[in-house]
């Protein structure tokens, strides 16, 4: 992956010397078009592994995260703005499966930063996350939005 970013950036150079232009618009064209040269040469040799694809899908994550936290932003706030609070708070038991301690610390900070919830503990053989959450309508729900959004986005970005 990064040997493929370095070839890139050598192509984008070899472009914008051959341009003899010496502006950032000439060095984005050469990167454009290295990467779309990188790209055709991992799709004809059979290689899956195209670096431009992870940073599209960690793209795509961080969009569905900014989504998920503006989403429950404006839940929380039309809880408090009720005038009669109905909230039935608890914490929800959720099975996790990320290999490593790094996917699952960073599934944990996602739950924290996401209004009306919290992670509150990790069991100690890491396959467990017990989140606490402001208004339980359906636990189920909740655990598949986490699966969902975040969990499923984490595997696929460090598989």
């Amino acid at each position: 992956m990064i040997q493929q970013l370095g070839v890139n950036v050598l192509i984008a150079f070899v472009w914008l010397f051959l341009d003899t232009s010496y502006t950032i618009v000439d060095f984005a064209v050469g990167f454009l078009l290295g990467a779309i040269i990188i790209g055709f040469y991992a799709k004809l040799s059979g290689r899956r592994d195209f670096y431009l694809n992870r940073f599209l899908k960690f793209l795509k994550f961080l969009l569905i995260c900014l989504y998920e936290l503006y989403v429950a932003a404006f839940q929380v706030l039309l809880l408090v703005l009720t005038p009669k609070l109905n909230l039935k708070p608890g914490i929800i038991r959720m099975e996790v499966d990320l290999p490593t301690d790094f996917q699952l610390v960073f599934l944990a900070s996602l739950v924290n930063l996401t209004p009306g919830t919290l992670t509150l503990e990790v069991s100690s053989d890491k396959k467990t996350l017990y989140v606490h959450a402001l208004n339980i309508n359906d636990a189920e729900e909740i655990v598949g939005s986490i699966r969902r959004n975040f969990e499923s986005g984490i595997r696929e970005i460090w598989h």
